[in-house]
Parts: structure tokens; C-alpha cells; sequence
């Protein structure tokens, strides 16, 4: 009876550990082969990091973290209303929210110092965005944790919520290697 006991402990064991191998079967290697253009640009890292669990407000004033949305990867978006980069960006970032659709990406635009709601909402009218979800973060505080030295700064987060790239600067979104990315983050490959 224990020699099955323990049998069964060990297969299921190797099980859970084969399950979590096939998880994350896309490398830091096959991240840094997918990118092109805008994508170079994009900083891979070689061991995943932690997202610290800060807090931030979504639309509705409401508080959240970034572990709220564990189980699907996030596009990260540090941005503000006064930075013209964001403002170039921005729309390529809904494009891509827009081909993965929320049940498999969750594109976050997190709008970090000082930015009034009623500037975001005016600077997403001007640029015709309308379907990314929006966060505030207005003390810094996601952004210092993150150690974001610069807007725009756009960091992938895992599904589990852990940090695997980012990049400085602005990027089109939009493009077929932001999109084999986006991919890989799945495990489909590009």
C-alpha cells in the first residue's frame, strides 16, 4: 500500500512539473529571435522578475494591483497626457488589445504622475483610442517600484506576473512582431 502511496506522489509530481515545463516553453531566446523593427528595441530578460503587488486606481477609482490580473499576459504601459510619444503610441496599443481581445491580453495604460481624468479622457478623444482600460498611478508608486526611468516605458508581464521584457520609448503595438510576441507569451509559437 505505501509503495503505491509513494508511486502515485512521484507520478503526480512529475506530472505537475511536466505541466509547468510545457508553461513555459517560450524562452528568452525565442522572445529576442520574434522581434523586428520597433520590437529591437525591446529589452528580454534572461530570468523573469517579480511585479511588485503596489497598488493603482483603475477608471472607476476603484484600487488595484497588477497581480488582480494573473492568468493572462499584460502589456504594462507607463504613459501621460503631455508626453508626444505616448501620444503616437497609444494607438497601436489599442490595436493590439484589439487582435488578442481581453480574455487573452490585457492591455493596461496606466497613466503615471500627475494626469487628471478629465485630461485622459480628452487625450484619448484627440488620438480616437477607446477600448484600452485605463489606470492612474498618480503618486508614482507602480512606476518607482517598476523602476521606470522614462515615458513611455511599456513592460510584458507573464501570466503567472512576472516581468519578462520591456522596453523605453515608444513602438508600433500593432506590428506582426509585437503580435508573435503577444504569441509566445501563449506558448503558440510565431
Amino acid at each position: 500500500m505505501i509503495r503505491y502511496l509513494i508511486f502515485a506522489v512521484l507520478y503526480s509530481l512529475a506530472f505537475l512539473g511536466a505541466n509547468h515545463a510545457a508553461a513555459q516553453l517560450t524562452t528568452p531566446e525565442m522572445l529576442r529571435d520574434a522581434r523586428e523593427g520597433d520590437m529591437l528595441k525591446l529589452v528580454v530578460h534572461n530570468i523573469r522578475q517579480p511585479v511588485p503587488d503596489t497598488e493603482y486606481f483603475d477608471a472607476a477609482a476603484n484600487s488595484a494591483t497588477l497581480q488582480d490580473h494573473l492568468g493572462k499576459p499584460v502589456i504594462l504601459n507607463f504613459w501621460a497626457t503631455w508626453c508626444p510619444p505616448c501620444r503616437e503610441e497609444m494607438p497601436t496599443l489599442e490595436a493590439l488589445q484589439a487582435k488578442f481581445g481581453e480574455d487573452q491580453l490585457l492591455v493596461l495604460a496606466l497613466a503615471t504622475g500627475r494626469n487628471s481624468r478629465i485630461a485622459v479622457v480628452k487625450f484619448f478623444s484627440e488620438i480616437d483610442v477607446q477600448s484600452l482600460k485605463v489606470g492612474f498611478d498618480p503618486d508614482m508608486s507602480v512606476a518607482r517600484k517598476m523602476l521606470v526611468v522614462g515615458l513611455p516605458t511599456t513592460v510584458i508581464i507573464d501570466s503567472e506576473g512576472f516581468e519578462v521584457a520591456r522596453m523605453v520609448g515608444e513602438a508600433d503595438w500593432s506590428s506582426d512582431s509585437a503580435f508573435d510576441i503577444v504569441r509566445m507569451l501563449h506558448g503558440e509559437g510565431s
